[in-house]
Parts: C-alpha cells; sequence; structure tokens
C-alpha cells in the first residue's frame, strides 16, 4: 500500500524502513510507532 501511494516498489519501501529502524535503533515497526507516539507525531489528515 505504502508503496502504491508513492509509486515505488516494495522492496523500495522495505530499504527505507530498515534505514530508518536502523538509524534509531529499533527492531520492528510496532517500536517505531510507538518511538512516534513519544515524540509527539500525530496521524496526518487525509
Amino acid at each position: 500500500e505504502i508503496s502504491d501511494r508513492l509509486f515505488i516498489s516494495p522492496r523500495t519501501v522495505q530499504t527505507h524502513l530498515s534505514s530508518i529502524l536502523h538509524k534509531l535503533k529499533l527492531h520492528n515497526r510496532s517500536q517505531l510507532v510507538r518511538f512516534a507516539y513519544e515524540q509527539g507525531y500525530k496521524r496526518p489528515k487525509e
């Protein structure tokens, strides 16, 4: 779904996600969501 919305390949999404997780020293998307919430990020209005 992310790749479709951004017009990029699913592999590119995975590569970027892996890079983000590595830089933040996180291990999975759940930790990333928790991190974002704790930092004050809110879901964008569509």
